[in-house]
């Protein structure tokens, strides 16, 4: 697999240097050269930063965690850019919950037709059960629309999820209710890795995420970390994310050093419009390229029902219900198969597709 990944992706930069020219593909080379060098250098002082804060022991825990989880991915890279469906879901989003507390303005949750509810445990374990007959996923995220911690049953989830023997889990909130009792479960469940949202200062958190108070999540976060220390856990990972607009990004480096000490990771993300379903907000979008999801994910919703793309939140692309249909049925149905020769050749026929800005997945 990986030969054929690499001889795909030198075929496809040699026709890249073809059309545009070879001055196009030195300048290519020294850019990736220099960001090469400027992320090994980041990846340095933040080991050398976290061994300070937290001690050799905490920091390398911390480097282990990234590595394992960028091998992890690396598979789905084979799959997506060859352009053929991986044998099975590489990375599965399972949606805990899609309640939320919040009305963030850059969610498309205000728009959602589908009926909400929260998942059941029973229903957790079917899911994780039906994809280990298969085999599990390399990475597994609990959250989709909604607040992962609204859901009770969420640490017992990830144990059971560990248990059974899911490498790299992880969840992002808004931290809202990371009060110390879920702290301490989150700290015991074996997480990986916990994405809080928290922007830059108090008046972009009003804006951005209306309902939240930016006191109270930052003081929560702190208090994770402080708990987390105390315990002598080496997981989660803790990385703050933060949305890039076009009206904060004067707020960045601020925003860098009040972090910086506290948490493992700061992430800023830029805000885009999640595949068309809410308004530009200052977006800043990311440039349309081919869909990698249909390759290697699937995303399991609260009652069971299976879609194909993180963004569609309201599930117009249903493959089927995962408690009810078998996985094979779902992940080679005649639909996603459709979905995936769209993508192949670039022509979109639904309007998920072709209104979507943002085909390469983030993980």
């Amino acid at each position: 697999m990986e030969i054929k990944f690499i001889g795909a992706r030198i075929k496809e930069i040699c026709h890249k240097i073809k059309k545009r020219g070879v001055s196009w593909g030195i300048k290519r080379m020294l850019a990736n050269m220099g960001r090469w060098l400027k992320e090994s250098t980041q990846s340095v002082f933040s080991f050398i930063a976290d061994a300070r804060r937290n001690g050799f022991r905490c920091a390398y825990a911390n480097r282990s965690v990234e590595r394992r989880f960028h091998s992890l991915i690396k598979e789905s890279y084979y799959y997506s850019t060859l352009r053929i469906p991986a044998p099975y879901p590489v990375h599965a989003h399972i949606e805990v919950t899609s309640l939320c507390n919040l009305t963030c303005s850059m969610c498309p949750r205000a728009n959602l037709q589908r009926e909400q509810g929260a998942m059941s445990f029973d229903v957790f374990r079917k899911i994780i059960d039906k994809l280990a007959l298969a085999r599990l996923p390399n990475t597994l995220f609990l959250h989709f629309t909604g607040e992962p911690l609204l859901n009770d049953d969420l640490p017992m989830m990830i144990r059971y999820a560990k248990d059974k023997g899911v490498p790299w889990i992880k969840f992002n909130t808004n931290a809202v209710f990371l009060d110390e009792k879920k702290s301490m479960q989150i700290i015991d469940s074996g997480l990986d890795c916990l994405v809080c949202a928290l922007e830059m200062n108090k008046e972009q958190e009003a804006l951005l995420r209306p309902g939240a108070d930016y006191a109270a999540v930052a003081s929560n976060i702190e208090k994770f970390m402080k708990l987390k220390k105390k315990s002598k856990a080496t997981k989660p990972l803790v990385k703050l994310q933060m949305l890039v607009t076009k009206e904060n990004q004067g707020f960045k480096t601020q925003a860098y050093n009040r972090w910086k000490n506290t948490v493992d990771r700061v992430e800023f993300h830029p805000l885009h419009t999640v595949g068309g379903l809410v308004d530009d907000l200052g977006a800043t979008n990311l440039k349309r390229s081919h869909c990698e999801q249909v390759w290697v994910s699937l995303i399991f919703l609260w009652n069971g029902d299976v879609v194909p793309c993180c963004f569609n939140h309201d599930a117009s692309l249903r493959l089927g219900n995962i408690l009810t249909d078998s996985f094979e049925a779902i992940w080679h149905n005649d639909f996603i198969n459709k979905l995936r020769e769209q993508d192949r050749v670039g022509v979109y026929s639904n309007p998920v597709c072709r209104r979507c800005m943002v085909q390469g997945a983030s993980y």
